[in-house]
């Protein structure tokens, strides 16, 4: 009777064991630093990662899942005992107790719902942290997606507002080949822009905690890329006017210098043959 009864307070000082690392676990989730950019919330998920294995280890010692229960006979009397993810020799040894000792049902009973309460929480806490991470994550590549794709606009949009003109045909060609260049650049963007555009609108439709800020975000760039195509279109429309121009003004040349070399011939033939010369 004796070793029962010291077997008895083992099991409770086991289970109180259990529910002080369980608590200590949960002080480690008290926490409100979910990461300030991408590669601080990737080491946060990294961490976060090892909580969970270390979750695992005593899971894996689990025999019940949450909210089963279990029937056992004591004489003849049925108890239902609440049992949870619990260490599998805490489980055997509260079924053998129940058993074994019906006079400390109750008590065992209540370490039982103690420990399935206590790791319910921590389980729930840890998961909960899990999806913020995650929901962190995806802001924070959001975010630096729509860095990117700013400084690209900002990048593509000084070439394109460029004030450079040419001063012959050559030079307008030049330029407008390589203005072009950029109009091809801009449009293998648009895929990048497509799925920028995609993902934020799949974290609003989530409702993302930080929605406020995704769409606002997402206007900006439309914003910005709308500019962006306006600028290259006036450049455009400035080039071609420039090109027209050079060839204009090449045009005009050419029948200056005809004009001025065929008065000059006419005016060397009065020289030889002044009874025929008509004045030029």
């Amino acid at each position: 009777m004796l070793g029962s009864a010291h077997e008895v307070q083992r099991f409770h000082r086991d289970v109180d064991e259990t529910k002080e690392w369980i608590e200590e676990k949960n002080q480690a989730l008290n926490t409100d630093n979910y990461g300030h950019d991408l590669a601080s919330v990737q080491a946060l998920q990294l961490k976060h990662e090892g909580f969970e294995r270390d979750l695992a280890a005593l899971g894996d010692k689990v025999r019940f899942l949450i909210g089963t229960r279990t029937r056992v006979v004591s004489g003849d009397t049925f108890f239902m005992v609440l049992v949870t993810p619990q260490v599998k020799s805490l489980g055997e040894t509260a079924e053998r107790l129940i058993q074994s000792h019906p006079e400390a049902v109750d008590d065992i009973q209540e370490k039982c719902t103690e420990l399935n309460t206590a790791w319910s929480s921590l389980v729930g806490r840890a998961d909960q942290r899990k999806e913020k991470l995650g929901n962190s994550h995806d802001l924070q590549r959001f975010l630096s997606d729509f860095r990117d794709l700013m400084s690209w606009i900002n990048g593509i949009r000084g070439l394109v507002s460029s004030d450079e003109l040419a001063k012959d045909v050559t030079g307008a060609e030049a330029l407008l080949e390589r203005h072009q260049e950029h109009r091809t650049e801009i449009d293998a963007r648009a895929g990048t822009f497509q799925a920028f555009e995609q993902f934020g609108q799949q974290l609003l439709a989530r409702g993302h905690y930080a929605s406020p800020e995704i769409q606002q975000k997402l206007e900006a760039l439309d914003r910005e890329r709308a500019d962006l195509e306006k600028a290259w279109v006036q450049r455009r429309m400035m080039l071609d006017q420039c090109l027209e121009l050079q060839v204009g003004l090449r045009t005009h040349t050419h029948k200056y210098t005809h004009t001025h070399t065929h008065v000059e011939m006419l005016c060397d033939s009065c020289v030889l043959w002044p009874m025929t010369c008509q004045p030029c």
